[in-house]
């Protein structure tokens, strides 16, 4: 998946560039490494699966 900005709000698009992580919602998103990824929304990181999961809610 490769982390992709849209109107100020980060989100995931796999490789057939179709949307996979909805809705745009994060404020900074980093690649996948292992299966993982750390996104922030406001000031708070966490990480998500490549599902949109959340693994580890979003902390200060």
């Amino acid at each position: 998946l490769a982390a992709v900005k849209i109107k100020q709000k980060w989100g995931y698009f796999n490789q057939k560039s179709l949307i996979k992580i909805t809705p745009f919602q994060f404020d900074s998103a980093n690649e996948f490494k292992q299966g993982l990824a750390g996104v922030r929304i406001k000031d708070k990181w966490g990480y998500i699966n490549s599902a949109g999961v959340w693994v580890w809610q979003p902390t200060q």
